[in-house]
This record gives structure tokens, sequence and C-alpha cells, in this order.
């Protein structure tokens, strides 16, 4: 019966979308812009993940990326915890559902105000958070962990961008600088994992579950890149006195970028997106 009542609610969300289609098309697209911008740009999981997951996940993701363009964050919880709980869902497909949840409630961070943004701020990182208390051995963990890192860093970027309009006053400078920094420590934690990682399964043969040392390699890559993001936008926000500082701080963003541009190609959006970053660096 309640499982009956379950796929009800379901239904009914997916009409709610698919009804909202048309009155969508004349929402506020600067809004769009920059959620996009600060919750996907940068969300490097979707590049390295990897994961060949089942059609009913896909429309699970699909459906919760709909009701965040759409601003309907007050029904992200009731789909995507249901969807958590399906016996339908495996624990590997579970994670991807957390993630897309974890983006949302950044993005719903961004759209609000006071106390509301603090809150969504704090049950992003709350959803991690419960998800590996619960599981603290599962094989995507370091996606996660990659996850609440991000989330720092769009909290800390978007504080930044409304100080650069003076939208928010002065005294939350240490708030983004606060946020840096638990990015940063953030990422060096999974980089220190890697590490430790990689030498144990480099001769192992791959699990379906667990990350391969290709995919390890690509995520340490990726997480040296956003480290980097992180030391740019806390050397931008440096007084134009403290010069000196200033340029200690984009040579450690260079010798990052180079890092990543050594490991990377053309061919892949990672080294275009670290020499548009080394680009900023000579502004």
């Amino acid at each position: 019966m309640e499982s009956r009542e379950r796929r009800g609610e379901s239904r009914e969300l997916r009409v709610q979308i698919a009804g909202l289609g048309e009155k969508s098309t004349g929402c506020k697209w600067l809004w769009m812009v920059v959620v996009w911008f600060l919750v996907n740009a940068g969300s490097t999981v979707h590049a390295f993940q990897q994961i060949e997951d089942s059609p009913a996940v896909q429309e699970a993701v699909q459906l919760i990326r709909g009701l965040k363009e759409r601003r309907l964050f007050n029904l992200v919880p009731l789909y995507a915890s249901e969807q958590l709980a399906s016996e339908a869902i495996d624990r590997i497909e579970r994670s991807t559902i957390l993630l897309e949840w974890m983006r949302s409630k950044s993005a719903e961070a961004i759209s609000a105000t006071g106390d509301d943004r603090k809150n969504a701020w704090n049950e992003a990182l709350q959803l991690a958070t419960d998800f590996l208390n619960g599981d603290p051995e599962h094989p995507r963990r370091l996606l996660i962990e990659v996850q609440v890192a991000l989330t720092h860093l769009t909290h800390g970027s978007l504080i930044r961008q409304e100080l650069a309009a003076e939208i928010a006053p002065a005294t939350e400078k240490e708030s983004a600088l606060q946020q840096f920094r638990l990015a940063s420590e953030a990422f060096r934690q999974v980089e220190s994992k890697i590490d430790q990682v990689l030498p144990l399964i480099r001769n192992q043969t791959p699990t379906a579950d667990g990350l391969s040392p290709d995919q390890l390699i690509n995520l340490k890559n990726n997480v040296r890149y956003q480290m980097a993001v992180v030391n740019l936008a806390k050397a931008e926000m440096y007084d134009a006195t403290d010069s000196l500082n200033k340029m200690d701080a984009i040579n450690q963003v260079l010798s990052r970028l180079d890092e990543v541009l050594q490991q990377s190609n053309p061919d892949q959006p990672l080294w275009w997106e670290a020499q548009i970053s080394r680009a900023r660096c000579f502004r």
C-alpha cells in the first residue's frame, strides 16, 4: 500500500514538472545563468564519475534537475529521499542521486536569502554527512567528499561575487575566506586519500563498484584544478595594496595549473579550463 502511494507521489511530481514546461519559458535567465555557473561549472564529478546508470536513475536525475531549474526546491527532498529508499536503486546509484540532490541544495542556497540561505548550505553538507555515516565504506565516497568541497567553493564564490557587486557587506569577506579554507582542506584530504589508495589497486582487477586507477588519476587531476581555482579566488580577494602576498598566491596557482596541464591534453575540457584560469592569473 505504501509503495503504491509513493509511486503515486512520483507520478504526481512528473505531472507537475511536465505541466510547468511552457510556464518556465519566461523564467529569469540571469538567475539561471548564475546558478548554472556556480553549481555546475567546475562540478568535476560529472567529468570523471563515468558511471553507467540505469534508465530509472537517469530519469531520477533529470527530474531533480528539472525541479532545480524551475526552483521547485521544496519538492526535491520528497522525490530524492523516496528514490534513495527505493529497493530498485542499488548502492552505487544512490550516490548519483545524492550528488544531484546536493547540487540542488546549492542552487537553493544561491536563490535564497538570510536564514533560508544558511539553512540550505548546511542541509547540503548534512546530506553528505548522513549518507556517509550510514555507509562509511561506500565505494564512491571520494566523489561525495569532492562534492562537499565543491559546495564550500560555491558558497565562498557566491559571497565573493556579492562583495564585488557591493551586495554583501564588507564584513562578509572573512566568511568567504573561511569557505575557501574549508574547500582547500577538503580537496587536500581527497588528494591525500587518492595517493594512499592508488598504489594498492594499480595491479588489481577493477571492480564494478570501485573507482579504477585511471578514474582515480583523473579525479586527482580534477582536484588539483579545483584547488587552483580556490587559491585564485583567495588571491583575487587580496587588497590592491597587498601586492606581495597576492603575487605569491598567484604563483602557487600557476604551479598547480601547470601540474594539471601536464596531466591533461587539449582534447579534454579540463585542459581548456586550466588555460582559461591561467590567463586570469595574468590580468
